[in-house]
């Protein structure tokens, strides 16, 4: 990490191939102290100061290790401080008592910062862990989204719902279900005495546990999808919340692609999710999925902006703006978010989408020994997130150490008596869809994740095999 500390962990970045002495060093020196060579990396993990002899020492191809006494010996030529990475169970067992760590799901960079302490766990791939993430997200997404959005769509419901007709949802990337009780209870507020409901996930299991949230969801025969349909209905049925009877359908598929397979909705919603999704794809997910005319309630969008309130963590070197500021980095440079709200505003606009109503939906989470339940939960994956977020920014760097401290200091402000929160501006929009709302003229103006949909395509084979308008192509 720096001059004065020996490192943390090292892995080869590059594959040499090749015989001769040549060759043996170029393999030496392309194999740190895990002693396995491996593929093209964009940048080491942390990078090492091991001088060319002690490469030398330490290029031992793990495929040569084939026993336990092996391995211990290998383990032997390791650095006081440095960390066994493997994803086999025996021999992390046989490498004890030196710092060894699980790698889950082929995830080598949370395993690293796992063995550094910058997080806390190194199984967020797993399924458990996303269910145990939503649940906890829960209660705080409901508690943060905005008031005044939330009524704007109540009075949108009350609108559609008028003439006794039955005001259709889609819910995209539903998960857990999470949107499911505020729309009933926004539904009761407008009047509305049912309401269909479709929620579709990629995921079927997290749809499924969200389920188990309803004990008293009447199940019916699912509905049998045409041929070559990319969503699979896995369950259907009636459920009473909040006095308004809900006919609950929850859909196996792309959540980009319901446009294709269902007629429009009234609304269409989605929480979490903008963010996530570039919003020339989303745009025009959104306007194919939802009925001129309708509305699109996304809360929860992500702006960008991270900070921690309360006592500084107090880190030499770097503060607490900095390294929020290096998250929020993160985000967009490693992760691929779209935390850019106002061009979000600026594109569904161009696809007949306007705002009806904005509001701010900060999630503010409790940190310290006298959190609420619901924040400690939550605040354990918050946590996690700056701990993977921050520290590789600084990592070649002076800072380096400095921030793998701020990351440290940040777990275990979980369990301090000093309260702090960490705040992560979201907004919640609700958007109006025009009353016919247009569509791109060329198959080159649709945006879509994959290319073009199926039904795009053959859509565009028609339009191009009748050729221009007014010439009898």
């Amino acid at each position: 990490a720096d001059a004065e500390r020996p490192p943390f962990l090292s892995y080869g970045a590059r594959r040499e191939r090749g015989s001769g002495k040549r060759a043996e060093n170029a393999r030496a020196s392309s194999m740190g102290p895990l002693g396995r060579r491996s593929g093209p990396v964009r940048g080491p993990l942390v990078s090492t100061r091991l001088d060319q002899d002690a490469r030398r020492r330490l290029a031992v191809d793990f495929r040569e290790v084939s026993t336990a006494q092996e391995l211990v010996c290998y383990c032997d030529k390791l650095p006081a401080a440095g960390v066994f990475v493997s994803s086999d169970a025996a021999r992390r067992v046989a490498c004890a008592p030196r710092r060894t760590v699980a790698i889950v799901e082929g995830d080598v960079r949370r395993a690293a910062l796992c063995a550094l302490q910058c997080v806390a766990t190194a199984d967020a791939a797993t399924a458990d862990a996303r269910n145990a993430y939503l649940a906890a997200k829960k209660a705080v997404d409901a508690r943060s989204r905005s008031e005044a959005v939330a009524d704007a769509l109540t009075a949108r419901l009350e609108e559609l719902g008028r003439g006794g007709e039955t005001v259709r949802v889609c819910d995209l990337g539903a998960g857990r279900l999470g949107l499911l009780r505020s729309f009933a209870a926004a539904a009761r507020a407008a009047g509305l005495a049912k309401l269909d409901y479709v929620a579709v996930d990629a995921d079927a299991a997290l749809l499924l546990d969200g389920l188990g949230d309803w004990p008293a969801f009447a199940e019916r025969d699912v509905e049998t999808p045409p041929p070559l349909s990319r969503h699979r209905p896995v369950a259907a049925g009636l459920v009473q919340i909040a006095g308004v009877a809900v006919a609950l359908t929850l859909v196996e598929g792309d959540a980009l692609d319901v446009g294709d397979a269902y007629p429009p909705f009234d609304v269409v919603a989605a929480n979490a999710f903008a963010d996530l999704v570039r919003p020339e794809i989303l745009a025009d997910a959104l306007a194919r999925a939802c009925r001129p005319g309708g509305c699109c309630y996304l809360p929860i969008v992500h702006a960008g902006a991270t900070r921690l309130t309360g006592p500084s963590l107090d880190v030499a070197g770097l503060d607490d703006g900095e390294a929020c500021a290096a998250y929020g980095l993160a985000l967009v440079e490693v992760q691929g978010q779209h935390v850019d709200v106002d061009r979000l505003v600026e594109v569904v606009g161009r696809r007949g989408l306007s705002v009806a109503a904005r509001g701010a939906s900060d999630w503010v989470v409790s940190l310290g020994r006298a959190a609420p339940a619901a924040d400690a939960a939550f605040g354990a994956f918050v946590c996690d997130f700056l701990g993977l977020g921050v520290p590789p920014r600084f990592f070649g760097t002076s800072n380096a150490a400095a921030a793998v401290d701020w990351a440290r200091r940040l777990q275990a402000a979980r369990t301090e008596p000093k309260a702090r929160a960490v705040v992560a501006s979201n907004v919640d929009l609700l958007l109006a869809v025009e009353a016919e709302a247009g569509e791109p003229a060329t198959r080159k103006e649709r945006s879509h994740r994959r290319g073009d949909s199926l039904a795009q395509y053959l859509d565009s084979l028609e339009a191009e095999a009748a050729g221009p308008p007014g010439t009898g192509a």
